[in-house]
């Protein structure tokens, strides 16, 4: 099973939910049975679900979606701003660990809808 599966079967039996964006229906972000868990293997039932929410965009929708998805985060952070003392976007962490992030905020700002 591919790695990244592990950990996403753990978050999804703690609860987390998980928002899926591919072009294809993949049967393991559906539901998965560790094969590495032989408990899990020959227990019956489906498994785990994996997606809490499944979203099917076209062959490279998904820098337009992740755009989108930003823009909305930052429309967010300045009605935060504008409102209250608490921010949406955790401005010390962007500063302390990203580089780029305001070339990629005019980018997000330069974008229509």
């Amino acid at each position: 099973a591919p790695r990244l599966l592990h950990p996403i079967e753990d978050a999804r039996q703690r609860g987390v939910p998980v928002i899926t964006f591919n072009p294809l229906h993949e049967r393991g972000l559906v539901r998965f049975k560790n094969p590495q868990n032989p408990v899990e293997m020959l227990s019956p039932g489906p498994g785990t679900k994996m997606s809490s929410d499944f979203f099917q965009i076209r062959a490279g929708g998904d820098i337009a979606a992740m755009t989108g998805i930003a823009k909305a985060v930052l429309a967010l952070d300045d009605v935060a701003k504008k409102s209250g003392p608490e921010r949406v976007l955790d401005t010390t962490f962007i500063k302390e660990h990203t580089a780029g992030f305001a070339e990629f905020e005019a980018y997000l700002r330069a974008t229509d809808w």
